[in-house]
């Protein structure tokens, strides 16, 4: 695959010389991006379900 236009975006979508592998690395990159912010938000959550400073604050008060 390649763009011999020397930028991106919609208005050189005609240059682009394999438009099947265009799109999967489109949606390739997708998936991926995709994947990993699902991932990246479930970390920063606690074990009932909220995140941050909320969750430790209710997790202080049920133990106190």
């Amino acid at each position: 695959m390649s763009v011999p236009a020397p930028h991106g975006g919609v208005f050189v979508a005609f240059a682009i010389t394999n438009f099947g592998g265009f799109l999967l690395a489109i949606l390739a990159g997708t998936v991926v991006t995709t994947a990993l912010v699902i991932v990246l938000k479930g970390l920063g959550r606690n074990a009932d379900g909220r995140g941050g400073k909320e969750g430790a604050e209710v997790q202080a008060a049920a133990a106190a």
